[in-house]
This record gives structure tokens, sequence and C-alpha cells, in this order.
């Protein structure tokens, strides 16, 4: 899992079936859509590929909370 912030059209391409990796909108997407259409109502963040510390750091002050606020 990787959250990046890469300009479009570099997009991290993850190795791993099922595994995330994109910006922060990417993101919120794949949650928010796991979370709807899915009911899946727990997840586990563990980054890779480099700058673990920021990646977090990222999760929970964007990805978080824009979750919340689309799923309620």
């Amino acid at each position: 899992m990787c959250i990046s912030d890469r300009p479009t059209g570099q997009r991290v391409r993850p190795t791993r079936p099922g595994a995330v990796a994109g910006d922060t909108a990417v993101w919120v997407e794949t949650i928010v859509g796991l979370a709807t259409e899915h009911r899946q109502d727990t997840f586990t963040f563990w980054p890779i590929g480099g700058d673990e510390l920021t990646q977090v750091e990222v999760f929970a002050r964007e990805v978080a909370p824009a979750v919340r606020e689309r799923i309620g």
C-alpha cells in the first residue's frame, strides 16, 4: 500500500493484486467503495515504497477524515 502525491500520468503501480497505490483521492474512493459496497468496516494501512512515516501521517490527517465525512 502506498500513498503517493505524484502528478497524474506518473501513477504508482501496485505490484500485487489488490494492493492500493495512488494519491489521497484514490485512497478515499477505494475505502469508501469498500465500506459502502462491501460493508467492510475495518482497514489496515501498511505503508510500503519508502517514507512510511509520512504516508501514515497523510493517511491519518487526510484520508481517514475524508472517508469519515463521505460515509458518515
